[in-house]
C-alpha cells in the first residue's frame, strides 16, 4: 500500500498574548517549530510538509528548513496579516 500522506504545520500566528512569535521562540535552544519538523520529517508515512506562515517569518523559516535539512518541506505558504 502506497501512502501519500502531506502534513500542513498552521505557524501563522502573531503571538500577540505572549508577546512574542511563538513558533520562533527558542526552547532549549531550538525554535518551536523546530519540534514540529523534526517528528513530521522523520515519520516514515509523512510524504510532505507545507508550512503556512506570516509574511514576517518567511526568511527565518526558510533558514531553519535549511539549516536542519527539512527535505520533505515541500511548501511554505505565505499569510499576509496587517
Amino acid at each position: 500500500m502506497i501512502h501519500r500522506v502531506t502534513a500542513i504545520v498552521a505557524a501563522a500566528g502573531r503571538g500577540r498574548r505572549l508577546g512574542v512569535n511563538k513558533i520562533l521562540y527558542r526552547l532549549f535552544g531550538k525554535p518551536v517549530i523546530f519540534y514540529s519538523l523534526d517528528v513530521l520529517n522523520s515519520h516514515k508515512l509523512i510524504d510532505k510538509i507545507i508550512i503556512a506562515a506570516n509574511t514576517s517569518d518567511l526568511e527565518a523559516i526558510k533558514r531553519l528548513v535549511k539549516r536542519y535539512a527539512f527535505r520533505k518541506v515541500c511548501s511554505i505558504a505565505v499569510s499576509y496579516t496587517h
